[in-house]
Protein backbone atom coordinates (compact mmCIF):
# COMPACT_ATOMS: atom_id res chain seq x y z
CA UNK A 1 0.00 0.00 0.00
CA UNK A 2 1.22 3.54 -0.82
CA UNK A 3 0.46 6.83 0.96
CA UNK A 4 1.01 9.92 -1.24
CA UNK A 5 1.34 12.30 1.72
CA UNK A 6 4.08 10.41 3.53
CA UNK A 7 7.36 12.35 3.90
CA UNK A 8 10.52 10.55 2.83
CA UNK A 9 13.52 10.34 5.14
CA UNK A 10 15.92 11.28 2.33
CA UNK A 11 15.65 13.28 -0.88
CA UNK A 12 15.22 10.08 -2.85
CA UNK A 13 12.20 8.19 -1.60
CA UNK A 14 12.65 4.48 -0.94
CA UNK A 15 10.29 1.55 -0.53
CA UNK A 16 10.76 1.77 3.21
CA UNK A 17 9.62 5.41 3.14
CA UNK A 18 6.58 5.00 0.93
CA UNK A 19 5.32 1.42 1.16
CA UNK A 20 3.57 -0.61 3.82
CA UNK A 21 3.29 -4.33 3.25
CA UNK A 22 -0.27 -5.56 3.00
CA UNK A 23 -1.17 -7.98 5.79
CA UNK A 24 -1.22 -11.71 5.22
CA UNK A 25 -3.95 -14.07 6.30
CA UNK A 26 -1.63 -15.53 8.90
CA UNK A 27 -0.42 -12.24 10.39
CA UNK A 28 -3.93 -10.79 10.51
CA UNK A 29 -5.36 -13.69 12.53
CA UNK A 30 -8.35 -13.88 10.20
CA UNK A 31 -10.58 -16.94 10.72
CA UNK A 32 -12.99 -18.36 8.17
CA UNK A 33 -16.67 -19.08 8.75
CA UNK A 34 -18.20 -22.53 8.56
CA UNK A 35 -18.17 -24.00 5.07
CA UNK A 36 -14.81 -22.47 4.13
CA UNK A 37 -11.17 -23.54 4.39
CA UNK A 38 -8.36 -21.18 5.30
CA UNK A 39 -5.97 -20.11 2.57
CA UNK A 40 -2.22 -20.43 3.34
CA UNK A 41 -0.96 -18.12 6.10
CA UNK A 42 1.31 -16.47 3.53
CA UNK A 43 -1.60 -15.37 1.32
CA UNK A 44 -1.42 -11.57 0.95
CA UNK A 45 -4.62 -9.66 1.49
CA UNK A 46 -5.77 -7.17 -1.17
CA UNK A 47 -6.61 -4.58 1.48
CA UNK A 48 -6.20 -4.02 5.17
CA UNK A 49 -7.86 -5.47 7.12
CA UNK A 50 -8.07 -8.89 5.47
CA UNK A 51 -11.42 -9.96 4.05
CA UNK A 52 -13.08 -13.33 3.60
CA UNK A 53 -12.35 -13.21 -0.14
CA UNK A 54 -8.63 -12.86 0.66
CA UNK A 55 -8.26 -15.67 3.15
CA UNK A 56 -11.05 -18.19 2.61
CA UNK A 57 -12.00 -20.70 -0.05
CA UNK A 58 -15.44 -22.28 -0.05
CA UNK A 59 -15.40 -26.01 0.65
CA UNK A 60 -16.85 -27.71 -2.43
CA UNK A 61 -20.05 -29.64 -1.77
CA UNK A 62 -22.03 -31.99 -3.94
CA UNK A 63 -24.69 -29.30 -4.28
CA UNK A 64 -22.64 -26.20 -5.05
CA UNK A 65 -20.52 -28.00 -7.67
CA UNK A 66 -23.50 -29.50 -9.46
CA UNK A 67 -22.05 -33.00 -9.34
CA UNK A 68 -24.30 -35.61 -10.94
CA UNK A 69 -24.27 -39.31 -10.17
CA UNK A 70 -24.10 -42.11 -12.72
CA UNK A 71 -27.28 -44.03 -13.56
CA UNK A 72 -28.37 -46.31 -10.73
CA UNK A 73 -26.52 -44.41 -8.01
CA UNK A 74 -28.40 -42.28 -5.47
CA UNK A 75 -27.17 -38.74 -4.69
CA UNK A 76 -25.99 -37.87 -1.20
CA UNK A 77 -27.32 -34.69 0.48
CA UNK A 78 -26.39 -31.45 -1.30
CA UNK A 79 -24.33 -30.19 1.65
CA UNK A 80 -22.04 -33.25 1.65
CA UNK A 81 -18.43 -31.91 1.53
CA UNK A 82 -16.14 -33.12 -1.22
CA UNK A 83 -12.49 -34.15 -1.09
CA UNK A 84 -9.74 -31.60 -1.67
CA UNK A 85 -9.33 -32.58 -5.30
CA UNK A 86 -12.96 -31.86 -6.17
CA UNK A 87 -16.23 -33.71 -6.04
CA UNK A 88 -16.20 -37.34 -7.11
CA UNK A 89 -18.77 -40.13 -7.28
CA UNK A 90 -17.31 -41.48 -4.03
CA UNK A 91 -17.96 -38.12 -2.34
CA UNK A 92 -21.43 -37.50 -3.70
CA UNK A 93 -23.10 -40.79 -4.65
CA UNK A 94 -24.41 -43.88 -2.93
CA UNK A 95 -23.48 -46.77 -5.21
CA UNK A 96 -26.20 -48.86 -6.74
CA UNK A 97 -27.17 -51.65 -4.37
CA UNK A 98 -27.20 -55.16 -5.71
CA UNK A 99 -28.84 -57.85 -3.61
CA UNK A 100 -27.44 -61.36 -3.28
CA UNK A 101 -29.37 -64.47 -2.33
CA UNK A 102 -27.53 -65.92 0.66
CA UNK A 103 -29.81 -68.93 1.01
CA UNK A 104 -33.04 -69.89 -0.68
CA UNK A 105 -33.80 -72.63 1.83
CA UNK A 106 -33.43 -71.41 5.40
CA UNK A 107 -34.55 -74.11 7.86
CA UNK A 108 -37.43 -72.10 9.29
CA UNK A 109 -40.90 -72.20 7.72
CA UNK A 110 -41.62 -69.59 5.06
CA UNK A 111 -43.44 -66.60 6.49
CA UNK A 112 -44.60 -63.03 6.07
CA UNK A 113 -45.21 -60.20 8.55
CA UNK A 114 -42.25 -61.26 10.72
CA UNK A 115 -39.80 -58.94 12.42
CA UNK A 116 -36.03 -59.04 11.91
CA UNK A 117 -33.20 -57.41 13.83
CA UNK A 118 -29.54 -57.87 14.75
CA UNK A 119 -28.26 -58.32 18.30
CA UNK A 120 -24.90 -59.40 19.66
CA UNK A 121 -23.47 -60.22 16.25
CA UNK A 122 -26.44 -62.33 15.18
CA UNK A 123 -29.28 -61.75 12.75
CA UNK A 124 -32.64 -62.82 14.19
CA UNK A 125 -36.14 -63.34 12.84
CA UNK A 126 -39.20 -63.61 15.08
CA UNK A 127 -42.85 -64.50 14.59
CA UNK A 128 -44.83 -64.02 11.40
CA UNK A 129 -47.46 -66.05 9.61
CA UNK A 130 -47.42 -68.59 6.81
CA UNK A 131 -50.08 -66.89 4.74
CA UNK A 132 -52.29 -69.93 5.26
CA UNK A 133 -53.56 -69.30 8.78
CA UNK A 134 -50.50 -70.63 10.63
CA UNK A 135 -48.92 -68.13 13.03
CA UNK A 136 -45.44 -68.53 14.50
CA UNK A 137 -44.07 -68.05 17.99
CA UNK A 138 -40.46 -68.93 17.23
CA UNK A 139 -37.13 -67.09 16.93
CA UNK A 140 -34.28 -68.18 14.66
CA UNK A 141 -30.78 -66.70 14.62
CA UNK A 142 -27.76 -66.76 12.33
CA UNK A 143 -24.22 -65.43 12.32
CA UNK A 144 -24.00 -65.26 8.52
CA UNK A 145 -27.62 -65.32 7.23
CA UNK A 146 -26.85 -68.68 5.62
CA UNK A 147 -26.93 -71.14 8.51
CA UNK A 148 -29.86 -70.72 10.91
CA UNK A 149 -30.52 -72.14 14.39
CA UNK A 150 -33.73 -72.23 16.41
CA UNK A 151 -33.31 -69.91 19.38
CA UNK A 152 -36.78 -70.34 20.87
CA UNK A 153 -39.90 -72.22 19.87
CA UNK A 154 -42.10 -70.30 22.33
CA UNK A 155 -40.71 -66.80 22.58
CA UNK A 156 -43.95 -65.06 23.54
CA UNK A 157 -47.18 -65.92 25.35
CA UNK A 158 -48.80 -66.75 22.02
CA UNK A 159 -47.91 -66.76 18.32
CA UNK A 160 -48.09 -63.45 16.48
CA UNK A 161 -47.43 -61.65 13.22
CA UNK A 162 -47.33 -57.99 12.15
CA UNK A 163 -45.36 -57.14 15.31
CA UNK A 164 -42.61 -54.54 15.54
CA UNK A 165 -39.04 -55.03 16.75
CA UNK A 166 -36.19 -52.68 17.55
CA UNK A 167 -32.79 -52.77 19.27
CA UNK A 168 -31.71 -50.24 21.88
CA UNK A 169 -28.12 -49.58 22.84
CA UNK A 170 -26.92 -52.69 21.07
CA UNK A 171 -27.84 -54.83 24.09
CA UNK A 172 -31.65 -55.02 24.21
CA UNK A 173 -34.17 -56.12 21.60
CA UNK A 174 -37.86 -55.26 21.99
CA UNK A 175 -40.78 -57.06 20.36
CA UNK A 176 -44.02 -55.10 20.55
CA UNK A 177 -47.65 -55.59 19.57
CA UNK A 178 -48.83 -57.88 16.80
CA UNK A 179 -51.83 -60.00 15.87
CA UNK A 180 -52.89 -63.63 16.33
CA UNK A 181 -55.84 -65.07 14.44
CA UNK A 182 -56.86 -67.37 17.29
CA UNK A 183 -58.95 -65.85 18.82
CA UNK A 184 -58.56 -62.77 16.57
CA UNK A 185 -56.39 -61.01 19.14
CA UNK A 186 -54.44 -57.76 18.86
CA UNK A 187 -51.61 -57.20 21.33
CA UNK A 188 -50.21 -54.32 23.35
CA UNK A 189 -47.54 -56.49 24.94
CA UNK A 190 -43.93 -55.36 25.18
CA UNK A 191 -41.23 -58.03 25.36
CA UNK A 192 -37.48 -57.59 25.81
CA UNK A 193 -34.46 -59.85 25.45
CA UNK A 194 -30.74 -59.46 25.91
CA UNK A 195 -30.03 -62.87 24.39
CA UNK A 196 -28.22 -62.76 21.07
CA UNK A 197 -29.97 -66.03 20.18
CA UNK A 198 -33.45 -64.87 21.22
CA UNK A 199 -33.68 -67.79 23.60
CA UNK A 200 -35.51 -65.98 26.41
CA UNK A 201 -37.90 -63.03 26.42
CA UNK A 202 -39.38 -61.08 29.34
CA UNK A 203 -42.85 -59.55 29.23
CA UNK A 204 -42.41 -55.98 30.49
CA UNK A 205 -45.96 -54.69 30.22
CA UNK A 206 -49.31 -55.19 28.56
CA UNK A 207 -51.95 -52.52 28.13
CA UNK A 208 -49.72 -49.47 28.50
CA UNK A 209 -51.07 -48.26 25.14
CA UNK A 210 -53.90 -49.46 22.88
CA UNK A 211 -53.46 -52.86 21.26
CA UNK A 212 -52.28 -52.90 17.64
CA UNK A 213 -50.58 -54.63 14.77
CA UNK A 214 -48.97 -53.12 11.62
CA UNK A 215 -47.30 -50.61 13.94
CA UNK A 216 -44.05 -48.73 13.57
CA UNK A 217 -41.40 -49.47 16.21
CA UNK A 218 -38.05 -47.67 16.35
CA UNK A 219 -35.36 -46.60 18.81
CA UNK A 220 -34.62 -42.88 18.81
CA UNK A 221 -32.12 -41.55 21.32
CA UNK A 222 -32.60 -43.63 24.45
CA UNK A 223 -36.32 -44.15 23.90
CA UNK A 224 -38.29 -46.88 22.19
CA UNK A 225 -41.15 -45.50 20.10
CA UNK A 226 -44.46 -47.07 19.06
CA UNK A 227 -46.30 -45.27 16.27
CA UNK A 228 -49.62 -45.90 14.54
CA UNK A 229 -50.90 -49.32 13.57
CA UNK A 230 -54.24 -51.09 13.45
CA UNK A 231 -56.21 -51.81 16.62
CA UNK A 232 -58.66 -54.16 14.90
CA UNK A 233 -61.40 -51.55 14.98
CA UNK A 234 -59.50 -48.46 13.82
CA UNK A 235 -56.28 -47.34 12.16
CA UNK A 236 -54.25 -45.40 14.71
CA UNK A 237 -52.31 -42.15 14.44
CA UNK A 238 -50.83 -41.91 17.92
CA UNK A 239 -47.22 -42.05 19.12
CA UNK A 240 -45.85 -43.45 22.41
CA UNK A 241 -42.34 -43.58 23.85
CA UNK A 242 -40.56 -45.26 26.74
CA UNK A 243 -37.09 -45.23 28.24
CA UNK A 244 -37.41 -48.67 29.83
CA UNK A 245 -40.22 -50.46 28.00
CA UNK A 246 -42.37 -50.46 31.13
CA UNK A 247 -43.63 -46.89 31.55
CA UNK A 248 -45.01 -45.33 28.36
CA UNK A 249 -45.86 -41.71 27.58
CA UNK A 250 -48.08 -40.56 24.75
CA UNK A 251 -46.51 -37.87 22.57
CA UNK A 252 -48.97 -35.01 22.00
CA UNK A 253 -49.95 -33.95 18.49
CA UNK A 254 -47.60 -36.11 16.42
CA UNK A 255 -48.56 -34.15 13.33
CA UNK A 256 -49.67 -36.99 11.06
CA UNK A 257 -52.85 -38.92 10.48
CA UNK A 258 -53.70 -42.56 11.16
CA UNK A 259 -51.56 -45.15 9.39
CA UNK A 260 -50.46 -48.75 9.46
CA UNK A 261 -48.06 -51.00 7.52
CA UNK A 262 -45.62 -48.13 6.98
CA UNK A 263 -41.85 -47.79 7.15
CA UNK A 264 -40.00 -46.02 9.94
CA UNK A 265 -36.31 -45.43 10.59
CA UNK A 266 -33.80 -43.00 12.10
CA UNK A 267 -31.55 -41.03 9.76
CA UNK A 268 -29.45 -37.89 10.30
CA UNK A 269 -30.60 -37.61 13.94
CA UNK A 270 -34.27 -37.58 12.95
CA UNK A 271 -37.12 -40.09 12.87
CA UNK A 272 -38.52 -40.69 9.42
Amino acid sequence: AVSSSTLCVTQTCTQTDCCTANPTCGSSGYSCPSGYTMNPNSAVCATAPCQQTDCCTAIPTCGNTGHSCPPGDAPKPADTPCSAGGCTDTDCCYPEINWTTVTAAAPFPSRAFLCAFSLGGNLLVAGGDSGHGLYFNDVYYSTDASTWTLGSSAAFNSPRAELGCTVRGGTQAFAIGGYYNVPNEYFSEVYVTTSSTGSSWTLLTSGAFPQRDDLGVVTFGNNVWVIGGNSGSAVLGDAWYSGDGVAWTQAPNPGFGPRGSFGITVFMTKMW
